[in-house]
């Protein structure tokens, strides 16, 4: 579903840039992104709270 979304926007004319942000601990989705040329944009620091803990976001973007 992510490699389509990839093709999808790169054939898009209007499309320049995706964005997505991942939990920091979430070390599996973030080598997924970043197999797919997604890149670290920042960290958004405590902008989740699950049952009493906070956790950091990290923001990625791909230019398409």
């Amino acid at each position: 579903l992510l490699d389509y979304l990839i093709n999808w926007a790169q054939e898009n004319p209007v499309i320049n840039k995706l964005n997505l942000q991942v939990r920091t601990d979430n070390a599996p989705a973030i080598e997924l992104y970043r197999s797919r040329h997604f890149f670290e944009e920042g960290v958004h620091r405590r902008q989740i709270c699950i049952d009493g803990v906070y956790y950091d976001l990290m923001a990625m973007g791909l230019d398409s």
